[in-house]
């Protein structure tokens, strides 16, 4: 009975709450890695990331509830506090969670290839969770005189306490199914370290003016790595007797997670998580709680001090408790646990370049019972370096909860920092919410991130149509590009050389607001958020690719040729333009440099086109 009662005790004084949704990390997803554990289908920008141990990512939740310091306290008349029992009872509800969830990172790998990306990562994780009705907290704080409970039946089938800590090898997939959705999978290895959970009870408590009675059919609490409570015992050595092939306390887990773009600025995404469970075979207990029907009825006073036998009286009372409330202990029991599962659904909207806007729900299922959260977010990315995210969020019907996160970096190191309870730092006396992510990760290269093909209602016109000619093929560069693509919009046909213009191409920063082209002949797409996008400005455009790396090849022939040019990217089109010249707000001056540019026969400059690039 000893034992039982200091685990469930080690287990049951630090936690505080149901488990907490990571709504600041789930919208980081563009930019850090570990959002892909709440998503399997999120992939970031990067073409390699990489997480050193312990410091690529290290959670920790811990929420009280209901029971913040204001509703466990009051001042006296002196200005001291105290254990208010009256708050307390007044605060708790029908049905009362406790929790601690934690996780460090102790190795991430991730790599975006073409449409596929593949993570690997190794987890130490903990997860508990004590659940509990308000009838029976009152009881043990108040007594079994309090007004609210007297005579009243307590049910003792909401009393349960389950925890797990276990090693996690998580091995995740991602693969761009159409330019509009994203699957993901996250298959996850677990070699569990200790456990300790509940059967529910069946039964019943009552008091009243002239007995107490309790009554249950009998239940089981099960351990596994009890050695984990004994100060004695070497806790690195036990931790790493449970490594794979240590022990048979082993299970599996799995995520499966979408994206879906509904418009090139619409999108929802979704994810279940942790639907897995451990065997626990090495190493554990089962404690078998016997069927109780346990009434007392009061001492007649006077019969007892007549008799001088109260200590005696008292002596069996105790004894009769012992007996009936003692379990038979049984070793090597196998059992089965499951994780506690939960869920995320998203919607996010850009509505202006960079600046997303968006709602969250969460939801984690205990013993059947969801719980759920929901949060409203904005997110704000004005460069590639840095990504920021705050959002409000609503639990138990209130809105509670202000979160806020950022990632920054700074020549390949990535530092990012997430909290769902910034409203501890402004009223800390009403906080019931601890919550805290950071890391550091190595991140190298970048993928182009390709947003959805524009919907038919757009409207935007294409490039004027060009006499499509056969073109010539480049031989100084056919060992670098396998084929060297035609332009799509506007083909250049090598013809006999001219005298040149040269322009010089220059990278003018992006105005506040530009406004659309004066220039009828002007082509205007609106810019997109791609890391490669073109500015917002007028182009002369001699050259329109679909592939990168033929763009790149045709403008290093023309710069071999003596004429200064650039490449970039338009999302709206999904085309890479070749241009030699460009500027800001002068339609006319770009207007007559296109027009010189088609008075020359070399390159085919002649089917040279003015582009107006626009927010």
């Amino acid at each position: 009975m000893k034992k039982i009662i200091l685990i469930i005790a080690a287990i049951a004084l630090p936690i505080m709450a149901i488990a907490q949704g990571e709504f600041t990390l789930y919208n980081l997803n563009r930019s850090v890695p570990q959002a892909h554990q709440l998503n399997p289908a999120f992939r970031t920008d990067y073409g390699v990331m990489f997480g050193l141990p312990v410091i690529s990512a290290t959670h920790l939740s811990f929420n009280g509830d209901q029971l913040t310091f204001n509703n466990l306290f009051s001042s006296n008349a002196d200005g001291n506090y105290e254990l208010d029992f009256d708050k307390i009872a007044g605060s708790l509800k029908d049905q009362n969670y406790l929790s601690l969830n934690s996780d460090v990172q102790l190795l991430f790998y991730g790599m975006n290839i073409k449409k596929n990306f593949f993570s690997l990562a190794f987890n130490e994780r903990i997860s508990s969770v004590f659940t509990y009705s308000g009838d029976i907290a009152t009881l043990a704080i108040m007594g079994n005189a309090n007004e609210n409970i007297f005579g009243q039946n307590i049910a003792l089938d909401k009393l349960m306490i389950k925890q797990n800590a276990y090693h996690e090898i998580a091995l995740g997939y991602a693969r761009e199914i159409s330019d509009k959705l994203t699957l993901g999978i996250l298959l996850k290895y677990l070699m569990g370290i200790a456990a300790s959970e509940s059967e529910a009870i069946n039964g019943v408590a009552r008091t009243s003016d002239e007995q107490i009675y309790i009554n249950h059919s009998g239940f089981s609490a099960y351990t596994a790595g009890e050695a984990f409570f004994d100060d004695e015992n070497d806790i690195v050595k036990l931790i790493t007797n449970t490594l794979p092939g240590k022990n048979k306390n082993t299970g599996w887990a799995v995520d499966l997670g979408l994206n879906y773009n509904i418009t090139n600025r619409l999108s929802v995404s979704a994810a279940v998580n942790d639907l897995g469970y451990i065997n626990w075979k090495s190493d554990t207990r089962e404690y078998r709680f016997n069927p109780v029907e346990y009434s007392f009825d009061g001492f007649e006073i006077l019969q007892t001090l007549n008799e001088n036998d109260d200590e005696d009286v008292f002596q069996d009372e105790l004894d009769k408790l012992e007996t009936l409330f003692t379990p038979d202990e049984f070793e090597d029991v196998s059992f089965r646990s499951s994780l506690t599962a939960s869920a995320n659904l998203g919607v996010n909207y850009k509505f202006y370049r960079n600046n997303h806007v968006g709602m969250q729900a969460y939801g984690r299922m205990v013993e059947g019972i969801v719980q759920p959260e929901f949060a409203a977010y904005y997110n704000y990315s004005p460069a590639r370096i840095f990504n920021g995210v705050i959002n409000m969020g609503m639990r138990n019907g209130e809105i509670s909860m202000l979160g806020i996160g950022a990632s920054v970096d700074i020549g390949g190191l990535q530092i990012y920092a997430t909290t769902e309870s910034l409203t501890n730092l402004i009223k800390p006396d009403d906080a019931a919410l601890l919550d805290a992510r950071v890391g550091i990760n190595f991140v190298v290269g970048h993928r182009r991130n390709k947003e959805p093909k524009a919907i038919k209602e757009d409207k935007t016109p294409p490039p004027p149509p060009p006499v499509m000619v056969e073109e010539e093929p480049v031989e100084e560069i056919v060992e670098a590009i396998e084929t060297v693509e035609k332009p799509v919009v506007q083909p250049i046909v090598k013809a006999a050389a001219a005298t040149a213009v040269v322009a010089t191409v220059t990278k003018p920063e992006e105005p506040a607001v530009v406004e659309k082209p004066i220039i009828k002949e002007a082509v205007v797409v609106e810019q997109g958020d791609n890391r490669e996008e073109l500015s917002i400005g007028y182009y002369v455009v001699v050259g329109a690719f679909k592939s990168k790396n033929n763009a790149a090849a045709y403008s290093a022939k023309l710069k071999e040729k003596g004429y200064s040019n650039q490449y970039g990217f338009l999302t709206q089109k999904d085309f890479y333009y070749v241009y030699v010249y460009n500027n800001v707000g002068d339609a006319e001056k770009a207007k007559s440099i296109c027009d010189k540019f088609k008075t020359n026969n070399d390159f085919n400059f002649k089917n040279a086109w003015l582009l107006s690039v626009v927010q």
